[in-house]
């Protein structure tokens, strides 16, 4: 069932020559149906490689003190989408725990493509046994988090965890000294892992230049924590390194088919936003290999027909539904 076309007055001026109709259909809400994470990769271990991309963005590793001599280690992910942490939950058979954890921020200005409606936070949690069995299964593939579960799965064989303060406390370094930067595991970034990186800590802007007249695409990851880590992938996938906050960027018409190559196949919660911008507001034919701008040069820029657009305007021309994409 395709949703509803939107109405013609709810679309600014100078936007008639963009094809709505297609933009529409293609915004399904993975709401519609059950999400099955391990269908939509070609084995276990890739979908595996992609969670660690997303815990990377949007997880954390930690000791829980459960009373006072009592620890347990506890792995959480925060998402604002139920469906995909749902279908997270079922790959580690239900083992974790899901709760409301507060509102995603506001964006009211939109004109680079950025925008969010305060949706409501979600958090998955795996606690004790439960998460020395998540970290048995995405140790192998990690990039960042090597010594949080080398320390996950020393408690293995302790059920209470360490039972003294001096044991916390030493244990307790390991998430607090920031280890990404020494301990990278860079063999371990694949197109599955940038693509759940991306997931969580990506971003899809349309930047707009008001005195040229024209709209440009540029994708992002941003990585506050680790600027060795958005060195390691620029390596990989070339781009540029910006700062406060550090992020990477690839915005080059050269850049740009790389990292969509990788990402395309492996997204699950952005790739119907990404396919529907580049197909419906550059004009870009996605089934190409590699993937072509539609501007000059074969920049990925367009006539900026979306000049001052609002939060509003941009959901409605997406058709974005609630809870189906992520930030």
């Amino acid at each position: 069932m395709y949703l509803p076309i939107m109405q013609s007055s709810a679309i600014p001026a100078g936007t008639a020559g963009h094809d709505l109709l297609p933009a529409a259909q293609m915004a399904m809400p993975l709401m519609q149906n059950p999400l099955v994470l391990h269908e939509l990769f070609q084995s276990r271990s890739l979908m595996l490689q992609y969670l660690n991309g997303v815990v990377c963005a949007d997880g954390n590793i930690s000791i829980f003190r459960r009373g006072t001599d009592r620890f347990e280690p506890v792995i959480r992910i925060y998402q604002s989408n139920l469906a995909f942490l749902t279908a997270v939950n079922m790959e580690f058979n239900n083992t974790g725990y899901i709760a409301y954890h507060g509102e995603a921020g506001m964006d009211p200005n939109v004109n680079e493509g950025r925008y969010s409606q305060g949706e409501h936070r979600q958090v998955l949690s795996f606690f004790g046994k439960a998460a020395v069995d998540v970290a048995a299964e995405l140790a192998p593939f990690t990039v960042t988090k090597k010594n949080h579960f080398e320390t996950v799965l020393e408690m293995l064989n302790q059920p209470d965890g360490p039972v003294t303060k001096e044991q916390y406390s030493v244990r307790m370094q390991c998430f607090n000294s920031k280890p990404e930067d020494n301990t990278l595991e860079v063999k371990n970034i694949t197109a599955e892992w940038l693509a759940g990186m991306f997931d969580g800590d990506g971003c899809i802007c349309v930047k707009h230049n008001e005195k040229a007249g024209r709209s440009h695409l540029v994708l992002n990851i941003t990585q506050s924590k680790s600027l060795s880590l958005l060195f390691a992938i620029k390596e990989i996938y070339p781009g540029t390194i910006a700062h406060n906050p550090h992020r990477l960027l690839w915005a080059t018409a050269n850049n740009i088919p790389a990292v969509y190559k990788a990402l395309s196949k492996n997204l699950v919660l952005k790739r119907q936003k990404l396919d529907t911008i580049l197909q419906h507001v550059f004009n870009v034919d996605i089934t190409r290999d590699p993937v072509k701008g539609a501007g000059q040069r074969g920049a990925f820029s367009c006539p900026n027909t979306m000049k001052g657009w609002t939060a509003s305007a941009w959901r409605t021309y997406l058709r974005e539904p609630f809870l189906s994409w992520s930030r």
